[in-house]
Parts: structure tokens; C-alpha cells; sequence
């Protein structure tokens, strides 16, 4: 083969070579931004713009020092608080026109069988549920000893719900109390509602001793539920003076529980004690506000319901103060 012709291919070789080279060292990188681009490489989280809000709602009610609803509130009586970052509030308005989701948790576990006023005490239940529910409002009835126990479902009839209750006092109270148990399975009853104002009015002596959640995990879930806990606690004298360290430690439960959830914790000895106790839940639910207030995003955890911090530093004659995040 002549020499021209072998060199002319050598060149050409070299010269494709060369190409090939070049090509490679572009189009790798070209390919790898358009992988990053499209989400087929990882990437850096984007940082969303601190100034960009999301409405949400607090249900808010203040007591003064007489535990009686204060009701001329102003917007600008209130501080919102979202994991310590002031947020600005919006509006208010009445509460009233949200309808409420209400779940009764009874003891009904052997520390409760001892109580010989026990069915006059759920007849008052049964009463006071009733005066409590609007045609827009929902309820439904559990039990609990060493499990929980659903009476009824969710239902706006109160008929279901008086059957309910006239089974749980037609039954033995009987076994251990799983209380923390309880209320972990009735929010959870509740927690694809999204609608409402979410209560839970719960009955018994709040001395638990079988449950397999702890106190401390009870009241994370409770807290972070966009759920109220108003427990009635029945604090009997005479158990009172044979047991006073267990009669303490439940009430100190109940308290815990109730601020965690932006709840009221009431106790009651008699019919007519829980009765009381019931007409001033119901007028703290009657004379609620909601609060619509602006939270930064960034300040905000998507995956899980953080309940807002919410004062009234502009009503000197503010005591009490119940809130009641709302689902997001």
C-alpha cells in the first residue's frame, strides 16, 4: 500500500479520535445538568421564600378569674406563637358556625365500679351531650378498661348516641384502665376529619396502669393532634383520703393532658358537680373565636400538626385561656 494513502488513513484515525474525545467531554457534563435538571440526579432542597404565608386556625376561648367566658375580644387581644415565631393573625371571628366533633371516653375499668351514683352520673352525660350538639354537630361514644371500646359510631343522631351510653350502664365495670390507650385510639377515630372543631370530653379518675403508650408518648400524639382533651375528673373524697397520692397523680395527669391539647380539666364528686362541669365546657366551646393567622413556611413542619402557643396579653383580665389548633 502506498505510504500517502497509509499515512492519509493514520490522519483521519487521530482525527476522529480527537472528535470522539472532544464530544465526550461536552456531552458528559451537558447530560449530567440535564439529569440534575429533570430530577434524575440528587439535588439541592429548594429553600422556599421566607416571606411566603399559609392561612391557618386556632379555635381560642378566654376565661377570666371567675372561669367565665370573656366574649369582646379583640384581634388584637391575642399573640399566635408557631414554635416560637410570632405569626400575624388575620380575622377573628365567632366559632359558633364550625361544627364540633365530639368523643366521650368513659372509665369503665373496676376503679369506677365503687361509684354507686354512676348511672345518674351518665344520665347527665347522656343529657348534657345532648344540649351540647347542634343539627351540624357529630359525636360518637367509646368505653375503656384494658382496651377501648366503641359504643357508637360517628353520628349526629342522639338517639344512637343515648343507646350507647344506656350499654355502657347496663355493663359491669370491671379490669385494669388503659387510659393513655384511649385517648391514642379515639383520635384516631377522629383524625380524617377535617372540618371541625375536634373535642374529647373524657370521664374517669385518670389513673392509668396498663397501658402500652407511656405518659410522655400520650401527650406528644395528644398535642400534635389538632385535638382538645377535656377530661371530667371524678374525684371522690372518700378515695381521696385513702389514696391521696393516686388521687393526686390523676388529677396531675388530667391537668397535663388538658394544657398539652388545649384542653380544661374539671373535676366533679356528684351528678350535680358534673353537671356543672359540663355547663361550663359548653359555655367555653359557645364562646370560642377563630383565629386565622399567617404562618411563615419555613416556620411550619408539613408532615406534622404542631399546635400553635396562644396568648392574650391584651386582656389584663384574662386567667384562662383554651385553644384548639385546627386540622391543616
Amino acid at each position: 500500500m502506498p505510504a500517502t494513502i497509509k499515512s492519509s488513513r493514520l490522519l483521519l484515525r487521530c482525527f476522529l479520535y480527537a472528535g470522539f474525545c472532544l464530544a465526550s467531554a461536552v456531552a458528559l457534563p451537558a447530560f449530567a445538568i440535564w439529569q440534575a435538571w429533570h430530577g434524575s440526579l440528587p439535588t439541592a432542597p429548594q429553600v422556599a421564600d421566607a416571606q411566603y404565608s399559609s392561612l391557618k386556625t386556632v379555635y381560642a376561648a378566654v376565661l377570666d378569674k371567675n372561669q367565665n367566658p370573656i366574649t369582646d375580644l379583640k384581634r388584637e387581644d391575642f399573640l399566635v406563637l408557631e414554635k416560637a415565631h410570632p405569626a400575624e393573625i388575620v380575622g377573628i371571628s365567632s366559632a359558633s358556625t364550625v361544627p364540633l366533633l365530639i368523643g366521650v371516653a368513659i372509665d369503665s375499668s373496676g376503679s369506677v365500679g365503687r361509684n354507686l351514683q354512676r348511672g345518674k352520673e351518665l344520665d347527665v352525660l347522656y343529657r348534657s351531650l345532648r344540649s351540647t350538639l347542634t343539627s351540624s354537630d357529630r359525636a360518637f361514644v367509646a368505653a375503656f378498661n384494658d382496651e377501648t371500646f366503641h359504643l357508637t359510631g360517628i353520628t349526629g343522631n342522639i338517639s344512637e348516641l343515648r343507646n350507647g351510653i344506656q350499654t355502657l350502664a347496663n355493663s359491669q365495670a370491671r379490669g385494669s384502665t388503659a387510659l393513655y390507650d384511649a385517648l391514642i385510639d379515639v383520635i384516631g377515630v377522629m383524625s380524617s376529619d377535617r372540618s371541625s372543631r375536634k373535642i374529647i370530653f373524657c370521664v374517669g379518675d385518670f389513673a392509668d396502669n396498663v397501658s402500652k403508650h407511656s405518659l410522655e408518648k400520650t401527650v406528644e400524639y395528644v398535642r400534635n393532634s389538632g385535638v382538645a382533651v377535656f377530661p371530667l375528673v371524678e374525684y371522690d373524697s372518700y378515695e381521696r383520703n385513702r389514696h391521696p397520692r393516686e388521687s393526686e397523680r390523676g388529677l396531675k395527669v388530667a391537668h397535663r393532658i388538658a394544657d398539652e391539647s388545649g384542653g380544661f380539666a374539671a373535676t366533679f364528686e356528684s351528678p350535680a358537680s358534673l353537671q356543672t362541669a359540663f355547663d361550663k365546657l359548653r359555655q367555653i366551646l359557645r364562646s370560642s373565636c377563630t383565629l386565622e393567622y399567617k404562618a411563615t413556611a419555613n416556620h411550619s413542619n408539613k408532615k406534622t400538626l404542631q399546635r400553635p402557643k396562644v396568648t392574650a396579653p391584651g386582656r389584663k383580665d384574662a386567667a384562662v385561656l383554651v385553644s384548639i389548633s385546627a386540622s391543616q
